[in-house]
């Protein structure tokens, strides 16, 4: 949901179920972390199919810091792997945010990549290749897997041969 502003939030509520949480655990806990507690609305009135209603959401830059904070016990049997996987891989990212000095004082490296210099157009570059190898490493997983699946079809459904 947008709100004035253009912020987007999402429901809290929907993302408990999806993990199989219980909301009033989570809210609390949205509440007690200060960065979370900025981007909580708990008060957020919307139309629901049972009237209006209020209804919990949080901003949702703010979904990933929530989700690396869960714990990993309490949610579903079923999603229980991938918010591992994306709890690993979201500590590999902040690692490598810090390691390059994104998260440090002065000058931030934002501000240095906004300058028209050789070190800052080759990190762009660097950057552009890195996101169009990882683009071409998924894209080529997607496929396949895809020819897996047709391949699995093919073999309980062989293509029936001439009358």
């Amino acid at each position: 949901m947008q709100l004035e502003g253009g912020r987007v939030y999402v429901s809290v509520r929907h993302m408990c179920n999806a993990l199989g949480l219980a909301q009033r655990g989570q809210v609390l806990r949205m509440k007690r972390n200060e960065i979370l507690a900025e981007g909580y609305e708990g008060a957020i009135m919307m139309i629901t199919p049972g009237g209006r209603q209020r209804v919990g959401m949080l901003r949702v830059d703010l979904v990933p810091i929530w989700l690396s904070g869960v714990e990993t016990s309490r949610v579903a049997e079923a999603i229980r792997p991938k918010l591992i996987q994306f709890q690993r891989e979201a500590a590999t990212v902040r690692w490598h945010a810090f390691q390059e000095g994104r998260l440090t004082a002065d000058p931030t490296f934002d501000d240095l990549m906004a300058q028209d210099t050789p070190e800052a157009r080759a990190v762009r570059m660097a950057d552009a290749v890195l996101q169009l190898a990882r683009n071409q490493l998924m894209m080529r997983a997607r496929i396949e897997d895809h020819d897996r699946r047709l391949d699995r079809k093919h073999q309980k459904y062989p293509p029936a041969g001439p009358s």
